[in-house]
């Protein structure tokens, strides 16, 4: 088919098929890498602290470069402060 749409022999024999063969190779990799539990539970416990001590300390950053945010009790708040109460 692609020698009749008049593509040249390179792309006939090398990208064409590489393309088709790519699809089971990707699919078989991810499948085996889902049957290992533990891992995949690790990397996402391991990646989902790793993200949140990164949120907290953007949201420490944000307090300590911008004078409109500020830290009462835990929370984080933007605009004009509000009376404590």
């Amino acid at each position: 088919m692609c020698n009749g749409k008049g593509f040249p022999d390179t792309v006939v024999h090398d990208r064409h098929p590489a393309r088709n063969a790519l699809l089971p190779t990707v699919t078989s990799l991810v499948l085996s890498l889902a049957n290992d539990y533990r891992f995949a539970t690790g990397a996402l416990v391991f990646t989902d602290v790793f993200l949140l001590i990164a949120h907290f300390f953007v949201d420490m950053l944000h307090v300590a470069s911008d004078p409109r945010i500020f830290y009462i009790y835990g929370v984080v708040y933007g605009g004009e402060p509000v009376a404590e109460r």
